[in-house]
């Protein structure tokens, strides 16, 4: 079966696309697709990896069609987003 496994760092985008065996697990597809390789500042861990926006574990059964999103530390929380658009707002005025 075909999953998709994507990474969205500050710099670059990666995706790839994997064939793996009916009931292959998520560190089986991360495997295959060797993405991995491709970011060493990524650390896997329970929390940094979902499929279609749903955390899962990487022994979690994938299906046909799923998409496996490694998911990197915020930059700025969206409190301190929300904070500087204010006081950019501000000094303008």
């Amino acid at each position: 079966m075909l999953v998709e496994v994507v990474f969205a760092g500050q710099e670059k985008v990666l995706q790839r696309f994997v064939e793996v065996d009916a009931g292959a697990t998520v560190k089986i597809a991360l495997e295959k697709s060797a993405i991995l390789e491709d970011i060493p500042e990524f650390q896997v861990n329970e929390g940094n990896i979902g499929i279609f926006s749903r955390k899962v574990g990487l022994e979690h059964k994938l299906e046909e069609n799923d998409r496996i999103e490694l998911y990197r530390q915020l930059t700025l929380t969206p409190n301190e987003i929300r904070k500087r658009k204010a006081e950019r707002k501000s000094s303008k005025l």
